[in-house]
């Protein structure tokens, strides 16, 4: 029998990092396990993802943690050059996919476009097999 604490998710380290679609606009959310490269590697957050964010690589200073919950409506907005289309935007970074709920916009971003330090432990896809 497998105890307990084999079957939860190891904290994964690595940082968090923004990509973008070809063809699309804006950005999406992600994380890069350490030592990893290409963009096949990189994980997209996805809504119950728990993570943990640090200030710089010796991560002492945690500068946020909590559970992944992305609002893909809050600060929608009329498209530059499109305002026939809306779109979450983020002023100084542009357009994005989802942004946390309870979290400062640019300070969500801030933490993706600068490659911050994080843990990350991703949801299980089945809790209960």
């Amino acid at each position: 029998m497998a105890k307990p604490d084999s079957l939860q998710p190891k904290a994964l380290r690595g940082h968090l990092e923004s990509f973008s679609e070809p063809g699309h606009d804006g950005v999406y959310w992600a994380f890069r396990e350490e030592g990893t490269h290409g963009k096949a590697f990189l994980r997209p957050l996805k809504n119950g993802d728990v993570l943990r964010v640090f200030n710089d690589a010796a991560r002492k200073n945690e500068i946020w943690s909590g559970t992944v919950e992305l609002d893909f409506k809050a600060h929608s907005a009329p498209v530059p050059h499109k305002p026939h289309l809306t779109a979450q935007n983020v002023p100084g970074h542009g357009i994005v996919h989802g942004l946390q709920k309870d979290t400062e916009p640019k300070k969500w971003a801030d933490m993706f476009l600068t490659g911050k330090p994080a843990l990350l432990i991703p949801r299980t896809e089945n809790p209960n097999p």
